[in-house]
């Protein structure tokens, strides 16, 4: 779960839910804004229970629900942003993965 704050009235203002498959419910860790604010990429540490993958989830902030769960092979520790928000690079045990997103 992903709770958004007013942090000039210190309340909160919506919660965004996250992956509801069984054995993704560990906490996000990592949230990246697209420069935009359309949406919000968001992925946890930690890999499921007798797993390597994970989830990336993406929510759609307009909306405010999530929109797209896409898989991982691995659990992400990190992430970069190329500048025109098209491809996101991702950092885990390891291995670096590259995530094209187009229109």
């Amino acid at each position: 779960m992903v709770q958004v704050y007013d942090w000039k009235a210190g309340k909160l203002t919506y919660e965004l839910k996250g992956p509801t498959q069984p054995g993704h419910d560990k906490p996000f860790e990592t949230l990246w804004f697209h420069p935009s604010s359309e949406w919000l990429l968001a992925f946890p540490g930690l890999a499921r229970e007798n797993s390597a993958s994970t989830l990336i989830s993406i929510f759609d902030l307009k909306e405010k629900r999530s929109a797209k769960d896409i898989s991982s092979p691995i659990p992400n520790f990190g992430l970069a942003a190329s500048e025109k928000a098209d491809v996101l690079y991702t950092v885990g045990r390891g291995t670096v993965s590259k995530w094209e997103f187009t229109a």
